[in-house]
């Protein structure tokens, strides 16, 4: 019969339902939708990493262009710490208002009193005088262009969800399968010293990722952990168990290893190579480097380029 050749071809596949289901609220729903992960779901496995990297910034042009700016972009991981901090005192869905005035929706993934991760749902507008309020004194604070800012914002807003009651449980749908797909992968909810083990060891991972991402921004061991849902004290000692360094000794490693690079392969100067890489201080990169490499920046351009 034509009906079981169709039913046959029904996917059960849980990552391939989320992806669908996640397409479906977007396009039905007409808003910017994104994932933030607590306790490493992506790395799971590379086809979850694949899809939810989808999800993982808010992809505007608004956001995409004040986020070009390194302190506004620090901004929003520490709005995106507050915000898991409120998920679990909520521990439910609700509304808020980010630093430059864009509203959205957030719905925490929780299990047992835990959150996972939270999906951001954007972008709105309900009021617009505050919106701008916020926007203006988040640019000025910035030193950015507020009239170019207000500009994409406008472009972007949306005053409202049209039918509410489908949105929450589309949403409501979209959090179970993706609680659904973790457990599938190996996830395990019931075990709390492997939730532990695990959530230790993707705190460094995620530490690691994003001091190789921005190394060469102005970037702290509390920025650091702010991108990581943790506090500085926990990331630090965390950090030097598994590494065997400090979090300052990591982000000078990959500075003047990138430096080394640098050196090697153009002719800038040592003291545009230091700022570059991340360092305010020439002398203080030519004595990291030094303790690294065993030799001054100059004098190891010099050994590497001699014929």
């Amino acid at each position: 019969m034509i009906a079981n050749n169709t039913l046959s071809q029904f996917n059960y596949d849980t990552l391939s339902l989320l992806d669908s289901h996640l397409d479906y609220i977007v396009k039905k729903h007409k808003i910017n939708l994104n994932f933030h992960d607590i306790y490493g779901m992506y790395e799971l496995n590379a086809e979850v990493k694949k899809l939810l990297m989808k999800y993982y910034f808010h992809d505007n042009v608004f956001c995409n262009n004040l986020k070009k700016d390194d302190e506004c972009y620090f901004t929003c991981v520490l709005n995106k710490t507050k915000i898991a901090k409120k998920c679990e005192e909520v521990k439910g869905p609700f509304y808020g208002i980010c630093p430059m005035g864009v509203e959205e929706y957030i719905f925490p993934i929780f299990h047992k009193n835990r959150v996972f991760g939270f999906f951001c749902v954007g972008t709105f507008c309900t009021d617009l005088d505050r919106s701008l309020y916020l926007l203006k004194k988040g640019t000025a604070k910035l030193g950015l262009d507020y009239d170019k800012a207000k500009s994409d914002f406008l472009g972007l807003k949306k005053a409202r969800i049209d039918n509410m009651p489908e949105f929450i449980n589309d949403m409501n749908i979209a959090c179970k399968l993706m609680l659904l797909l973790f457990s599938e992968y190996g996830y395990e909810f019931e075990n709390e010293n492997a939730i532990t083990t695990y959530m230790t060891n993707n705190t460094v991972k995620k530490a690691i990722e994003f001091i190789n991402n921005n190394y060469h921004k102005n970037i702290s061991t509390r920025i650091i952990a702010e991108a990581c849902f943790c506090n500085p004290t926990y990331l630090s000692a965390i950090f030097k168990k598994k590494m065997s360094m400090t979090v300052t000794d990591y982000v000078n490693l990959e500075r003047v290893t990138r430096a080394k690079r640098m050196l090697d392969w153009t002719d800038e100067s040592v003291t545009n190579v230091a700022y570059r890489v991340g360092f305010n201080d020439s002398a203080y990169f030519s004595r990291v480097y030094r303790k690294v490499f065993g030799k001054t920046p100059s004098n190891d351009r010099t050994k590497n380029r001699t014929p």
